[in-house]
């Protein structure tokens, strides 16, 4: 069974997506429910909706510009800047993913990293 095609974000993210200032999100790899017939069940070129966490509403919408697994050490400077984090570095995106996965054991979980843009 595919994935539902809703993201859950928090509430200022959800509108720094819609600004386009983040661009990018990384999501925990922990099961197979990501994967289908061999590959990734979401797919570039889609839309998908954005929720504010623990609320079933669709808010908006964006568009899925690519989707890959990589490890989440590969993270980049670009990738921080287009996470919105900060300070836009590795550094502060690596801060903010420990708050976010406090109790997380895996050093360098492979991360599903989804590239997208506001739809106008």
């Amino acid at each position: 069974m595919s994935r539902p095609l809703l993201m859950s974000f928090r509430a200022d993210a959800i509108e720094l997506c819609l600004s386009g200032k983040k661009t990018q999100t990384r999501r925990l790899l922990k099961d197979s429910s990501w994967l289908a017939d061999g590959g990734l069940c979401w797919r570039s070129e889609t839309r998908v909706g954005l929720k504010r966490k623990r609320l079933s509403a669709v808010e908006a919408y964006v568009w899925i510009e690519s989707v890959k697994i990589e490890p989440l050490y590969d993270l980049t400077d670009e990738d921080a800047i287009a996470e919105c984090v900060e300070p836009p570095t590795r550094a502060g995106y690596f801060s903010v993913w420990r708050q976010l996965h406090p109790n997380l054991c895996i050093t360098d979980p492979e991360v599903v990293v989804i590239t997208f843009r506001p739809l106008n």
